[in-house]
């Protein structure tokens, strides 16, 4: 990578003459403009843009310094500090370089934009992927891996639509991943039902998988899982709250998902109620029924209401509903 510049003339241009459609040289992704926008109120652009001329109708395009271009431009000024360089003055990956080499100066990369990066110097640039993950992936703020090289690159991928929804909520990049594999039109399924609900790394992930295995194992479009009426009613019910539809609707595919194991919990918790427990006793089975040992336990403050717990548990040990709970392990 060359980093010894030799920096053209700074020049004034007009924002309306520079093409923001042009992403060619762009890594920005869902960028957060208003503080940004404050600075240029109150002190004006410190730091000119970098422009390419196009000899295009709008005659450049941004190097580095979108945000500037976008901010400027939303605030209506009339003129935006400039180095311009010409078509013959360095070559593309070099003035991509310039771009990346300004960005990592003042900021980090959201994970679309690590990706974004990548994408443009192995697909757009030519690099050969080995130098990609000894001189660049460091620049992102990524260990130098073939691996994560391969990941992030996977997230080509992903929609526009879905891109926003990982960056403003934040999604690691497994479960970016496992977004990256379904369809354009699966992920445009997918989007308004992920979005509407409160979730965790964790339960994101658990959601994902579901949906993919559900589908692939009853032959039914994902549309067809995410628009079944028993997840639409809940998600569009006017009463309940985020974390409630979110709980519910992971309740009603694990019972899709796990529908043996949903029935086995659904009679235990039957039987379980039968036997009046005491509020500070608990009685759960193994996991997925997986065992052959229930476990108890409970809770006392002292040695009076201790002794109580176990003439209830006395009473329990005689009832027939324990030994059916048994015989279902």
């Amino acid at each position: 990578m060359k980093k010894n510049w030799k920096t053209p003339q700074g020049v004034k241009i007009r924002p309306n003459q520079i093409d923001l459609e042009d992403d060619f040289y762009r890594m920005t992704f869902l960028p957060d403009l208003g503080p940004l926008n404050q600075s240029v109120q109150k002190v004006g652009i410190l730091h000119p843009v970098f422009l390419e001329e196009t000899g295009r109708v709008k005659p450049y395009r941004v190097i580095s310094g979108f945000r500037r271009v976008w901010v400027c431009r939303k605030l209506g000024l009339k003129e935006i500090p400039a180095v311009v360089y010409g078509k013959e003055e360095r070559t593309a990956l070099e003035r991509f370089e310039l771009n990346l080499l300004e960005n990592t100066t003042v900021r980090s990369f959201n994970l679309i934009e690590k990706a974004l990066v990548l994408g443009k110097l192995v697909d757009t640039f030519g690099v050969e992927r080995k130098e990609v993950v000894q001189s660049y992936m460091p620049l992102v703020g990524l260990q130098p891996s073939p691996k994560l090289l391969g990941d992030h690159l996977s997230l080509r991928h992903i929609t526009s639509g879905m891109k926003e929804y990982v960056v403003k909520k934040g999604v690691v990049l497994a479960n970016a991943i496992l977004l990256s594999g379904f369809s354009p039109g699966d992920q445009g399924v997918l989007l308004p039902l992920l979005s509407s609900l409160y979730l965790s790394t964790g339960m994101l992930r658990e959601l994902i998988e579901w949906i993919d295995e559900i589908a692939l194992r009853e032959d039914v479009e994902v549309a067809g899982v995410v628009n079944d009426p028993g997840i639409t009613q809940i998600l569009f019910h006017p009463q309940w709250s985020v974390p409630t539809k979110t709980e519910k609707i992971r309740q009603a595919l694990r019972a899709r998902k796990y529908p043996q194991l949903t029935g086995m919990t659904e009679a235990f918790d039957r039987r379980r109620k039968r036997l009046k427990l005491p509020p500070r006793v608990a009685l759960s089975p193994p996991p997925f029924f997986e065992g052959d040992h229930l476990k108890l336990s409970f809770q006392f403050k002292g040695a009076d209401e201790l002794k109580e717990i176990c003439r209830e548990l006395v009473r329990v040990s005689e009832q027939r509903e324990l030994g059916e709970l048994l015989e279902m392990l």
